[in-house]
């Protein structure tokens, strides 16, 4: 085997762990800020977190909006929402001026969802501020711009 591929095998088992670190960082912290919140955070898929990242970082989006962001089509939406409706993290709230629009928003639990994802990535990155001197934490930054640049 090539020493590109055996490298290539490394990287993937280390984002391989990093993601099993994060998703354990980030169900521990979904506890502790909620009770309701933790079983509900064990059973999202990764695709429902997009959504409601999505809907947490854009007001009043729309099914619509959803679609053109992910590349999807609407009933391929319309069934995350309604999911995300169901598990209680997400609002729709049927527009004023067009009764066919519905924009959507997060619940208190869902906000618990965006307020622990957060609190995960500032815990996994304190603890890159304790083991990196400030130039390794600088190329950190550079080599994973470069690589999210690129997927």
């Amino acid at each position: 085997m090539s020493k590109t591929k055996i490298i290539t095998r490394k990287i993937a088992k280390q984002l391989s762990n990093m993601s099993e670190a994060f998703r354990q960082v980030f169900s521990k912290e979904s506890q502790t800020r909620s009770k309701e919140v933790a079983p509900t955070f064990m059973h999202l898929t990764l695709t429902q977190l997009y959504y409601i990242h999505a809907i947490a970082s854009q007001p009043s989006i729309t099914s619509s909006d959803l679609s053109k962001i992910f590349d999807v089509q609407r009933p391929t939406v319309t069934n995350i929402v309604s999911r995300l409706c169901k598990a209680g993290l997400v609002d729709k709230v049927q527009s004023e001026t067009d009764r066919r629009v519905y924009h959507l928003s997060l619940t208190e639990n869902g906000k618990h969802i965006m307020a622990a994802q957060d609190h995960a990535c500032r815990q996994i990155a304190s603890v890159a501020e304790k083991i990196f001197s400030p130039e390794e934490l600088d190329m950190l930054y550079e080599l994973n711009d470069r690589l999210m640049k690129n997927i």
